[in-house]
C-alpha cells in the first residue's frame, strides 16, 4: 500500500504509518519471531485432529441466544403461578 493511499484510508500521516509499522516489526522480533515464508508452520495431521475435536465439543457446549430467552420466559412463566 502506497503512503498516499494508507494516508487516505486511516486518515494518518506518512510519519504516522511509517512509525506504526516500526512498531508493528520491533513486536515480534523482541519476542523472537520472525516474519517471511518460514516464519510460517502448518498444523499436522494430529494437531488438526485436536482442533477439529475442540471445535466440536465448544460449539455443543454453546447455547443459542433463543434458548436462552426460551428459559429466561419458562422461569419468569413459572414463578409467576
Amino acid at each position: 500500500m502506497s503512503s498516499k493511499e494508507t494516508e487516505f484510508r486511516i486518515n494518518i500521516s506518512r510519519e504516522n504509518a511509517e512509525r506504526l509499522k516500526k512498531s508493528g516489526e520491533a513486536s515480534p522480533e523482541r519476542r523472537g519471531n520472525t516474519k517471511g515464508a518460514g516464519s510460517y508452520r502448518l498444523s499436522n495431521d494430529d494437531e488438526a485432529s485436536r482442533m477439529e475435536k475442540a471445535g466440536e465439543a465448544s460449539r455443543e457446549r454453546i447455547q443459542h441466544p433463543t434458548e436462552n430467552i426460551a428459559q429466561e420466559y419458562k422461569r419468569g412463566s413459572d414463578s409467576a403461578q
